[in-house]
């Protein structure tokens, strides 16, 4: 899901719950956290726990690389 990988990498570079949500253009900063959770099982601020930043960097970097068609 591309929103969810968006997210990922805006949470990592510290922007705010309300800033994404908006960005995303979700309706409201629940909607956005309600989507968060269903996909991933963790709030935002649960799944993005500072001390594996670099883990979720590296998730984010590979799910970037998986989704981007590199034949043209």
């Amino acid at each position: 899901n591309y929103k969810l990988i968006l997210a990922i990498k805006l949470l990592a570079e510290k922007k705010r719950i309300s800033e994404i949500a908006d960005y995303l253009e979700f309706s409201s900063d629940s909607a956005f956290i309600y989507f968060f959770k269903r996909l991933t099982g963790k709030s935002p601020t649960q799944y993005f726990d500072w001390e594996i930043h670099f883990f979720l960097f590296l998730q984010y970097v590979i799910l970037f690389i998986s989704a981007v068609d590199w034949s043209s």
